[in-house]
Parts: C-alpha cells; sequence; structure tokens
C-alpha cells in the first residue's frame, strides 16, 4: 500500500494486491466493534477506498478515550467503549 506509491496509476494495482494479501481481508472481516487505526493518511484512505470502512488516526482513538474518562456518558466518536481494548488487541 504504502503511503502516495499506492495512488500512482503504475503503482496502483501491487498496491491493491499487496493489501489483498492480508489486511485488507482483516479490516472486511473485522466487526463493527474493531476500531481500525493507522497513522498514516494515505493507509487510512486506500482502506476506506478499497474495503469501505474508515480508518481512524491514533490521535483520534486517545481523544475518544480520552472524552471516555472525563464523561462516562458520553461514548466517544466509536460509538463504543473500549476499556480493555489494548490489552485485548
Amino acid at each position: 500500500m504504502a503511503g502516495s506509491f499506492g495512488y500512482e496509476k503504475e503503482h496502483y494495482e501491487i498496491s491493491r494486491l499487496v493489501g489483498e494479501r492480508r489486511l485488507l481481508p482483516a479490516v472486511r472481516e473485522a466487526g463493527n466493534d474493531t476500531a481500525i487505526v493507522t497513522s498514516g493518511t494515505s493507509c487510512r484512505q486506500q482502506i476506506r477506498d478499497l474495503t469501505g470502512k474508515r480508518a481512524f488516526h491514533p490521535a483520534e482513538l486517545l481523544a475518544s478515550l480520552s472524552t471516555q474518562l472525563t464523561d462516562e456518558r458520553h461514548k466517544g466518536m466509536f460509538g463504543r467503549r473500549y476499556e480493555g481494548w489494548i490489552a485485548k488487541h
């Protein structure tokens, strides 16, 4: 997938094939209670383009967790609670 490399016309197909080896099938199979997290902008966009699922930046996950800790009624941007998420995944 490799950032902008994967969006260049001459590299798109190889990028897609590399993603289809493991990452993209795992993202597609992930349940709605699984947060897909990656720091790369291009990675997040390619995941959305090729799977239809949204991938979040690690800072978004941390911000959501921080908000949940200060406001028990708030479920964060992920719409669910993640107690133990880091330990389990």
